[in-house]
């Protein structure tokens, strides 16, 4: 904090995890910030009433209210920066003559810029934004873009202007605009709610959208009893490097993607993930919760909801995922008073403005609480019934998807079948989480998944279309089966694991041996590569173009045991390995949506030796229409453990590896028998030798060496003994 303080410089601090704000400037002027990170506060970096300061190269995530808050502050530079994963990116109140420029902006969940109306003569360009809302802008004295100049913009091109306008879904104005000379330009001009961008810039053909990072990871436990042990699995995407901080102390404890650490000490810690790779970084917070085992354990309040912005009048679903609680009591516009004390409460909000939630669980050890932002957005034009025919269609044509899903059963005993059936409105794609885990298990409409461990889970649906998200959570509770008992030498039950290798494909959770997932945001006419990471199975890519823009999308390859449940049998040669490939949702991997399909897989060389393979036969099998159709395949190079091998193929469904045994002797060819060359002597002085003739496919006589001599020496011993008479 710095509080009538000019002329300094804040540069390469770490602030995290505090109540108020991470970077506070008040009444200082002429400052620096630079190079600073500031993640899980309530504000990250807060101006007020300074004015003439540079916040350039920032990274400030996932702070509760607002990213960058500047108030009755005027004449700064804002370059630079990433402001993601908060209520506001940057937010303007009452700040006059800024400079906003070389800023990405993104995943924030009511805007990603807002200015109010006093808010005036800012500029605003070569910024990064994508949002699912941009920019909420409540007046027209700002500028939008600056004179067209030659020099590299923020998404590559060639010249600066206006702002790269984006949304989640793949079909933001910058994403879609025509760009007929290639400069990087759009040909049209980009008008918002009292905003227009004359100069808004788009990807020049071969350009390659810039992917930052979103780091994401899970654990075994948020809270326990001294020493805690706690498993902590990277689930980041797009990342080339990460590197955990277990304490919050901003040093790398370890950079590994999967590590246990123990808390031997009672208290609270912030444990911190940072992804990286060449366009930014990205990092995720967590508390963990160390008690000491004597003292009582308190409760740990926990929600989400199923929208967080809208159009009036808006409906919120509130889902709890509080721990250790025996109560709750939400408040939905932050007035002190208790407006709901059940569980999952739905509330719609009438009139539009910004409200914060808070949910207050308790439970015989105390309380805990948690707040959100949920902002109402106005009907535009609603004095004027022509007007407001008109927005309620614009409305209309913007809702929200809202999730929704039915189950056959939420509790019993293990294994327990759960029959899930989506019935969401308004959405174009779904993905279910069936154990919250953070990992996407399945896309398709209708599911069984399998539990076979006891414990509680909470499943949790996502919805999604071109304007937003939506999620619902619930519960599912799987009983321990009790054994009777009074068997003797048999067991009492073995251990078992959660079905997630296979619980959410049409394959049987039991014939999965192994599953991985990739995901890739589609849109039309570029080429989609899923890269399979982690190894875990055969497949090291799948890839095709795409013919529509879809968005997110998951690929799943499920690598199983033996026999696809979904196929008759095998195919009759040596199998190396058998696969399911599922790519989005159903239906979507179809010649209407993509071509040029091709799989990557791999084969061990240990396998192609043992086995005596040869190489040049192996082939990777299709089941198509009940039958296995085989499909040319290419080498496409090696490395020392293993074969990659290439296939196009017309779809995607169940697929076997397969090689056939050399053959080392030639069909036709028969070995001699030794006594087949064995040549006799007969008695009787007629001669030392016989003539043996082999057969041979040309007819050719073999004929033993010595005869033509014994025979003629036998000769001139006859004629001398004839003379002699």
């Amino acid at each position: 904090m710095l509080e009538n303080a000019n002329y300094n410089n804040l540069t390469g601090n770490t602030v995290n995890s505090n109540n108020g704000y991470g970077l506070y400037l008040t009444n200082s002027s002429n400052c620096g910030l630079t190079g600073n990170t500031a993640s899980s506060n309530e504000r990250g970096i807060y101006l007020i009433r300074s004015n003439s300061t540079t916040i350039s190269g920032n990274t400030v995530l996932e702070n509760t209210k607002y990213g960058i808050l500047l108030s009755y502050s005027n004449y700064n530079t804002i370059s630079g920066n990433t402001a993601n994963k908060t209520t506001g990116g940057i937010f303007l109140d009452s700040a006059v003559g800024n400079t906003i420029s070389g800023n990405t902006v993104a995943s924030n969940s009511v805007s990603g810029l807002f200015m109010c109306p006093g808010s005036r003569s800012n500029r605003v360009f070569n910024n990064y934004l994508n949002n699912t809302y941009n920019a909420d802008i409540r007046n027209t004295a700002n500028t939008w873009n600056k004179t067209k100049t030659t020099g590299t913009n923020i998404v590559g091109g060639s010249y600066i202007g206006g702002n790269f306008w984006a949304n989640p879904s793949g079909t933001g104005f910058s994403q879609i605009a025509q760009d007929a000379n290639e400069d990087g330009i759009a040909d049209s001009v980009y008008v918002g709610r009292n905003y227009t961008d004359y100069l808004s810039l788009v990807f020049r053909p071969g350009m390659q959208q810039p992917v930052l990072p979103v780091a994401n990871f899970i654990t075994n436990t948020t809270s326990g009893n001294a020493p805690l042990a706690v498993q902590f699995i990277d689930t980041s995407q797009y990342a080339t490097a990460i590197g955990w901080d277990f304490d919050n102390d901003g040093l790398t404890d370890v950079n590994p993607g999967t590590v246990v650490y123990m808390y031997t000490v009672p208290g609270t810690y912030v444990v911190n993930l940072t992804a990286i790779n060449a366009n930014g970084t990205n990092s995720k917070a967590m508390t963990i919760t160390v008690y000491d085992p004597v003292q009582p354990m308190p409760p740990i309040a926990d929600f989400i909801t199923n929208t967080t912005s809208g159009y009036a009048p808006l409906a919120v679903q509130f889902a709890d995922l509080s721990q250790n609680t025996v109560s709750w009591s939400w408040d939905f516009d932050s007035d002190g008073s208790s407006d709901s004390d059940i569980q999952n409460p739905v509330h719609v909000y009438e009139i539009p403005g910004n409200y914060t939630i808070n949910l207050t669980a308790s439970n015989q050890n105390g309380i805990s609480s948690k707040t959100a932002a949920i902002a109402v957005l106005e009907t535009e034009g609603e004095g004027n019934k022509e007007n407001k025919n008109e927005n309620e269609n614009e409305n209309a044509n913007k809702r929200l998807p809202a999730a929704d899903f039915s189950m056959n059963v939420s509790e019993g005993y293990s294994p327990l079948s759960v029959l899930f059936t989506d019935l969401s409105q308004n959405a174009t794609g779904i993905s279910w989480d069936f154990n919250n885990d953070g990992q996407v298990e399945v896309d398709s409409g209708t599911v069984v998944y399998v539990y076979t461990t006891p414990g509680k889970y909470t499943v949790i649906l996502t919805a999604t279309n071109e304007n937003g998200t939506s999620s619902k959570a619930a519960t599912i509770t799987v009983l321990k089966e009790i054994s009777s008992g009074g068997s003797s030498g048999g067991s009492s039950g073995g251990s078992s694991s959660s079905s997630s290798s296979g619980g959410g494909s049409p394959e049987p959770a039991k014939n999965v041996e192994v599953k991985e997932l990739s995901q890739v945001f589609i849109t039309n006419g570029n080429a989609v590569k899923f890269d399979f990471k982690k190894n875990a199975t055969c497949i090291a890519y799948v890839s095709f173009d795409a013919k529509k823009t879809v968005g997110k999308t998951t690929t799943i390859v499920e690598q199983l045991k033996g026999k696809s449940a979904l196929i008759s049998e095998l195919p009759s040669d040596e199998v190396y390995k058998s696969f399911n490939v599922w790519v989005g949702n159903s239906g979507y991997a179809s010649s209407e949506n993509i071509e040029n399909s091709v799989i990557c897989f791999k084969v061990e060389k240990d396998w192609i030796q043992d086995r005596k393979i040869d190489q040049s036969f192996i082939a990777l099998n299709m089941y198509s229409n009940k039958e296995w159709k085989q499909l040319p395949v290419n080498l496409s190079g090696e490395d020392d453990k293993y074969l990659y091998f290439t296939a196009e193929v017309p779809s995607f469904s169940s697929f076997a590896i397969t090689g056939k045994i050399e053959t080392l002797l030639e069909e036709g060819v028969t070995e001699i028998e030794p006594e087949q060359e064995t040549l006799s002597i007969e008695k009787g002085g007629k001669g030392t030798g016989t003539d043996v003739e082999k057969g041979t496919e040309q007819g050719e006589k073999i004929k033993v060496p010595g005869f033509e001599m014994s025979f003629g020496v036998a000769c001139l011993l006859a004629v001398f003994m004839y003379i002699n008479k």
